[in-house]
């Protein structure tokens, strides 16, 4: 991953993350059906580091997140051309303490891929949120753990 990022406007949280090389090269050399995890983002959305939990397996000290948004990608082989292709697959959790549950998929016109950019679009009423708010975010990239121990908060004004 070369770059995350976070913004608010127009009613949608949008999580963007940039890596060093094409998706589409990614694809080439993998199977029908592998699954990788790419990235997850971990939102705080009401601010109170008092409520919400602790981040999935995460150290104590990270605490107060209400919503980890998981991003993977899934490869998609068509055997008469041999050609890779795949998707970026969203999930959406709930955390709760050391809990986390399960609260659905995004839709999928959520995420859009273009080169080498992952786009998440999250409705604000989606994460319990409106526009004014302030939402805490933090990201853990899978392959490389970049952003282990959480990477660095960002406070992201919704507009």
């Amino acid at each position: 991953v070369k770059e995350v990022s976070a913004q608010g406007k127009q009613g949608e949280l949008m999580l963007t993350t940039t890596i060093t090389r094409s998706l589409s090269s990614y694809f080439l050399a993998v199977k029908d059906g592998d699954f990788a995890p790419l990235i997850s983002f971990y939102l705080d959305t009401d601010t109170d580091r008092a409520t919400g939990g602790t981040p999935f397996g995460q150290q104590q000290g990270r605490s107060g997140y209400d919503l980890e948004i998981q991003a993977h990608l899934i490869a998609r082989k068509d055997e008469k051309s041999k050609r890779g292709s795949g998707e970026v697959e969203v999930s959406f959790y709930q955390i709760d303490g050391q809990e986390k549950r399960s609260v659905g998929t995004p839709n999928r016109k959520a995420v859009t891929v273009s080169g080498d950019t992952v786009t998440i679009r999250l409705p604000y009423y989606q994460l319990g949120v409106k526009p004014g708010d302030t939402v805490r975010i933090c990201y853990r990239e899978a392959a490389e753990e970049q952003g282990n121990d959480l990477a660095k908060d960002k406070l992201v004004p919704l507009n």
